[in-house]
């Protein structure tokens, strides 16, 4: 498949999860396209990932805010790994090692991230992003170190936390307001 016919496809299944989920409701289509943005496009980018460029921390404690901490936890740990295979299967991109639609540790990481910050339900938003980001981040070293067998990555932890702090929580703002507005 060439590229801008791998990336029609990609921008398809956008519209398609959006339509889908506005169905059900428009605030989870609005964090369905964030999502999506973040774990087709943004990750497609290795090199910004290992500076803690990312979308999903600070979407799912807004997603946990207003679903629940369960919710949020198997909402991501299913759509994850399905926006991660459509990724993989629509663009040019070397290939995996863990088998596309199938849940990796880092999957399971952002969606107990999610739970995590389902239950920092006295603490203000600022607070919320910032523990679930450091949670995050204990969960990452975890499975690198016991699951993947990787070494421990402290700068793209270090990286992670104070993205999320200057960039992904005045977006998280954005985001809510959007929300708020819409619904």
């Amino acid at each position: 498949m060439d590229f801008l016919k791998g990336v029609a496809f990609l921008i398809l299944t956008l519209i398609a999860g959006f339509v889908i989920f506005a169905v059900l409701d428009f605030r989870l289509a609005i964090l369905f396209v964030f999502l999506w943005i973040d774990k087709t496009i943004i990750s497609a980018f290795g090199a910004v990932r290992y500076f803690g460029v990312e979308l999903t921390t600070v979407l799912s404690v807004i997603l946990a805010m207003l679903y629940g901490p369960w919710f949020a936890f198997f909402f991501l740990l299913v759509l994850i790994p399905i926006l991660h295979g459509l990724k993989y299967l629509f663009l040019p991109l070397p290939q995996p090692e863990w088998p596309l639609f199938v849940p990796s540790p880092y999957n399971v990481v952002d969606a107990l991230g999610a739970l995590v910050a389902g239950f920092l339900t006295p603490f203000s938003f600022l607070i919320k992003v910032f523990i679930t980001a450091v949670a995050k981040d204990v969960f990452f070293a975890f499975a690198e170190k016991f699951m993947i067998s990787k070494p421990v990555d402290i700068l793209s932890a270090v990286t992670s936390v104070v993205f999320n702090m200057l960039a992904g929580y005045p977006f998280g703002i954005f985001v809510l307001a959007l929300i708020q507005g819409i619904a």
